[in-house]
């Protein structure tokens, strides 16, 4: 287990950016554009679909003719809000470390 650290410690974030960007992109395309992928490599994308943001499908929940509008803004905000809980909750913990740094330093 050390030595997996140690090899991901190696690994450029930019390097990895950019292989997951491209990842959702050809993940995209193929729904997008209706396009079927030979085999090792749509067995591959299957394997790796563990790793797609399309886990939550609100077509199911929204029946309308605009379900595909609603659905594009709920996609569309829902990052915004994940950032946003995440700003939250990393601002509120540099508070309580904060506050606990106070209360040790006045002991």
């Amino acid at each position: 287990v050390k030595n997996t650290f140690q090899v991901l410690s190696y690994l450029d974030s930019g390097c990895v950016k950019i292989i997951w960007v491209t990842y959702q992109i050809i993940v995209s395309s193929s729904f997008t554009l209706d396009i079927t992928y030979p085999y090792p490599f749509t067995n591959m994308l299957g394997a790796m679909s563990v790793f797609s943001f399309d886990f939550v499908s609100f077509e199911c929940y929204i029946q309308n003719e605009n379900s595909y509008f609603i659905s594009l803004y709920l996609w569309c905000i829902l990052p915004i809000g994940v950032a946003f809980l995440i700003l939250a909750s990393g601002t509120l913990r540099t508070l309580f470390i904060n506050d606990e740094k106070k209360r040790t330093d006045t002991m």
